[in-house]
């Protein structure tokens, strides 16, 4: 039988930390405790509710299996 296994006894620390460079763009870092991660944030177009995120994740590469370039797109909207 395979055990799966995972530190559950101890305490880990998480973060981020975002900056704006210019009105629609920002840069962060986030560290998830595992993993450093660094990317942008940006919204193109003022007056459309729309994000680009491209970001690489696992910079460190403690994961395991190398850095990770994710790319994430959002639009918001109220209801």
């Amino acid at each position: 039988m395979n055990e799966i296994c995972c530190n559950t006894g101890s305490v880990g620390l998480f973060g981020s930390v975002a900056v704006r460079v210019i009105d629609q763009m920002n840069v962060f870092t986030e560290w998830t405790g595992q993993d450093l991660n660094m990317g942008l944030s940006i919204a193109p177009f003022p007056e459309i509710p729309i994000v680009i995120t491209p970001a690489a994740f696992d910079i460190t590469g403690s994961a395991g299996d190398g850095v990770r370039f994710v790319l994430g797109i959002s639009y918001g909207f109220r209801f």
